[in-house]
């Protein structure tokens, strides 16, 4: 599972099923597991140390604190990648997390 922290780079880093060249485009998929918003990146790849490397912009309005993706890494129709994905805060403890802890105060 990749986990990304809000507020910072979303760097991303895969182990690809198959060899790719520096020429093929690639394009992530996010699809989010509780509302099905499906969300498409052609990716500015490059490979170091045979894994895949590359950043998500972080402009997307659906990615939040608490959300879970399942995501896709394709070249045409053959998957590059298959995984999963979940936003946390920026100060979270990703080693001892819970889902509990990403909960926003009813009222502020």
């Amino acid at each position: 599972m990749k986990v990304l922290k809000l507020n910072t780079p979303f760097e991303i880093s895969a182990v690809p099923r198959i060899a790719l060249v520096l020429s093929d485009v690639l394009i992530f998929t996010a699809r989010n597991e509780v509302t099905g918003l499906s969300t498409d990146y052609t990716l500015v790849w490059s490979i170091i140390n045979g894994r895949l490397n590359f950043e998500l912009p972080d402009t997307n309005p659906d990615f939040k604190a608490g959300n879970k993706y399942e995501i896709f890494i394709k070249k045409g129709d053959t998957v590059v990648y298959r995984g999963k994905m979940i936003i946390v805060k920026e100060d979270t403890d990703t080693q001892n997390y819970t889902p509990s802890k990403q909960t926003t105060p009813r009222f502020l």
